[in-house]
């Protein structure tokens, strides 16, 4: 989730036109690379990062009144190798504002593929074919957001794993 500090940019970054926006652009480019060199070498020695591979569903599920979930389709991502991506089964775009301060529009979320949770954790659920992350309720899925309204689970519900976290974009190679 962004930072108080991290929301004020992205609010400053909005209101540029493409003149202002490309030399931002330019920085924040060379800035990640600096950083992501020094992450490389630490002390003057190499260290070599590890990758796994972890399927990204080209679906999003959503943080809303619910997306339509078709035909699975998935894309392979490489992702630096750490507890949680390990941990991860697969990954999900986030899609609204319904889960809101802790996932927001556009995240990639880590899930640990499970058939259940336990109420009060975050999960990913399908309902009546509709794909949603929500935190869960007795019988029913809880927004974060208080603008959205709680979803009944029917006989045609499921859940299909445990958000584990959110993917930092810059573990993705």
């Amino acid at each position: 989730s962004p930072t108080p500090e991290e929301l004020i940019v992205i609010k400053k970054y909005r209101s540029l036109d493409d003149h202002g926006k490309e030399p931002v652009d330019y920085i924040a480019d060379r800035e990640a690379l600096r950083v992501e060199q020094l992450r490389a070498a630490r002390d003057g020695q190499i260290v070599s990062v590890a990758y796994i591979s972890l399927p990204l569903s080209l679906q999003p599920v959503s943080a809303g009144t619910g997306a339509y979930l078709g035909p699975e389709e998935w894309e392979v991502i490489s992702v630096e190798e750490t507890p949680e991506t390990l941990r991860a089964s697969f990954a999900l775009r986030v899609s609204g504002d319904s889960m809101e301060p802790h996932y927001h529009d556009g995240d990639i979320i880590l899930v640990e593929k499970r058939d259940d949770i336990a109420i009060g954790q975050i999960g990913v659920f399908t309902v009546n074919g509709d794909g949603y992350v929500k935190k869960r309720g007795d019988g029913r899925l809880i927004s974060l957001n208080e603008k959205y309204p709680d979803i009944k689970l029917t006989p045609d519900s499921w859940c299909n794993g445990l958000v584990i976290g959110i993917l930092d974009p810059d573990l993705i190679n």
